[in-house]
């Protein structure tokens, strides 16, 4: 890896642009631009290693925003999907080479026109609350993520199941009202995790804090906003896990993330900022581990607002950001450059290519704005979290800074990722710093839920009739060379519209205490905590 210092990196940013800073630690900010810092930096620097760490299986995981809800069908964020997946199972999972493997189910396999999908289910599951997994358990789940009365951002990934053959108790049959050769990927992913239909109705919304799934951990206390904690489940139908407890703290800023894992007060941190990790591994004491993964760092852009659904100025944004020096500068080469452009080039069947002419030009952004009716710029809001993505805020910053050279004024509200996720669903923003991964790791579906009209996670409310009918073509075409244009076709179409503006893919950057062993991190950024062990 690169060797740099934070200093370097703020220094080279700085060089470049007039950076604002934002001051405190409150959980929604605004940033107007008016002093001047580097990159809108902390300090960086990480107090040196005390070498202690907790005793025994008993472990603390850092992360920088809360879980939203355990409900599974709810869930529309790597970050709750994270702490999920150790409590809920799917019927299938990807393994670290993305080929699928039996958890749930043993067996599946469509019929000759994948019009229908029977799956061989595992005998001796029992939810966490002692009910039994079975045939009927998963129907009810099913039926519920479909049920527009659940208000799932990700129903759509079981849209086309019509109808359901109980065959027996272990024996299950989707009935689809069109060929799909990819239910496996649908029911691979957190939002497709299988959650107790007795819990489900005793507690209904209530469900996060009383969580059962039939995973390794279970929840053992949830109190939102303060504390979340998981426990061994003793009665796993699977390997036993060897974590005992698992203690999630949440720790917004990067540099204390880091802090703890250097001073022992955290077994695993996530998201370590990339202009910490030269510094972090040349501590004996903790190790770091860099995963390329699916997710896309973009900036999304409300087409509800009549600046930006000009395509013009959607194109003037994109030539107004350096990348290189939000790469290099800010993030110190640790992420990768966006030549794939719409999707992360880790997925099967991202383009390649497409992102070449993502080009720096602040005078053809001016010229673009002058000819949509914007000679003098504009003024416009840009929405962050802090503490989801590597650098979020000040990534943001150094974009408003950007933006400022080509005539746009704008303002940087800092919020907490609840507040964040709210504003974007109900449209009130005008451009957010956003990331998008691939949970299922079959990109279809990621760029469905993204662009699709209509779409609960459509944050931009982007609408393409063309682009909407490619999406329902591919999901009918079981050919896989046929698909596979018709995914390229969807990625060119996303392109050339500007639907987002993609800054860079970003890769999955973990630390881990010397001593702690078992982490596994999977490219659709879930991660498995329950063999944590020390050393």
């Amino acid at each position: 890896m690169k060797k740099r210092t934070a200093k370097v990196f703020a220094m080279a940013i700085a060089s470049l642009f007039v950076l604002s800073a934002c001051s405190g630690t409150a959980s929604n900010q605004t940033s107007t631009g008016e002093t001047a810092g580097a990159a809108g930096a902390t300090d960086t620097t990480v107090a040196s290693s005390t070498g202690q760490s907790s005793g025994g299986n008993h472990f603390t995981y850092v992360i920088g925003t809360e879980p939203l809800t355990m409900d599974t069908h709810l869930m529309s964020d790597a970050n709750t999907g994270r702490v999920s997946v150790q409590i809920h199972e799917n019927l299938v999972k990807r393994d670290l080479e993305g080929n699928f493997q039996p958890v749930l189910a043993t067996e599946w396999s469509p019929n000759e026109d994948a019009t229908e999908w029977t799956f061989k289910l595992r005998e001796g599951v029992t939810f966490h609350d002692g009910e039994p997994f079975n045939a009927e358990a998963v129907k009810y789940n099913i039926e519920r993520l479909k049920d527009p009365a659940t208000g799932s951002p990700k129903s759509s990934l079981v849209t086309m199941i019509s109808d359901f053959d109980i065959v027996n108790d272990y024996e299950i049959k989707f009935i689809l009202d069109q060929p799909c050769a990819v239910i496996p990927a649908m029911v691979s992913t957190y939002s497709t995790g299988m959650m107790s239909p007795k819990a489900l109705e005793e507690y209904g919304k209530d469900y996060s804090t009383h969580a059962a799934g039939t995973g390794p951990l279970k929840l053992k206390e949830w109190i939102p906003g303060t504390s979340m904690s998981l426990e061994k489940n003793e009665s796993y139908w699977g390997k036993a896990a060897t974590a005992e407890t698992i203690d999630i703290k949440i720790i917004a800023e990067d540099s204390a993330r880091a802090m703890m894992l250097k001073t022992g007060d955290a077994d695993v941190a996530a998201n370590i900022p990339s202009v910490l990790v030269d510094e972090l591994q040349s501590d004996p004491n903790v190790e770091i581990e860099m995963v390329p993964g699916y997710r896309t760092i973009y900036l999304g852009l409300n087409f509800q607002d009549e600046k930006l659904a000009n395509l013009k100025v959607r194109e003037a944004i994109d030539y107004a950001i350096d990348r290189d020096a939000i790469i290099n500068g800010i993030l110190g080469g640790y992420v990768t450059y966006p030549s794939t452009g719409v999707i992360s080039s880790s997925i099967q069947n991202a383009k390649q290519g497409i992102g070449d002419d993502y080009k720096y030009d602040p005078e053809k952004a001016k010229q673009l704005l002058a000819e949509a009716g914007y000679p003098d710029g504009f003024t416009t809001k840009i929405n962050t979290p802090e503490g989801r993505y590597a650098m979020d805020r000040q990534v943001a910053e150094a974009i408003q800074a950007m933006l400022s050279q080509v005539g746009i004024t704008a303002e940087v509200n800092v919020l907490d990722w609840g507040a964040y996720t709210e504003a974007a669903a109900a449209g009130d923003t005008e451009i957010f710093l956003l990331g998008k991964g691939c949970a299922t790791g079959d990109l279809a579906q990621d760029l469905m839920y993204n662009y699709r009209t209509g779409e609960l996670q459509n944050y931009t409310f982007y609408s393409n009739p063309e682009y909407d009918k490619v999406c329902e073509e591919q999901q009918r075409t079981a050919d896989e060379n046929a698909r596979k244009e018709l995914l390229y076709k969807m990625q060119d179409i996303i392109h050339e519209d500007r639907a987002s503006i993609i800054l860079y893919y970003e890769n999955q950057t973990f630390g881990t205490r010397a001593d702690v062993s078992g982490l596994v991190i999977y490219p659709n950024e879930t991660i498995e905590l329950a063999y944590l062990a020390r050393k």
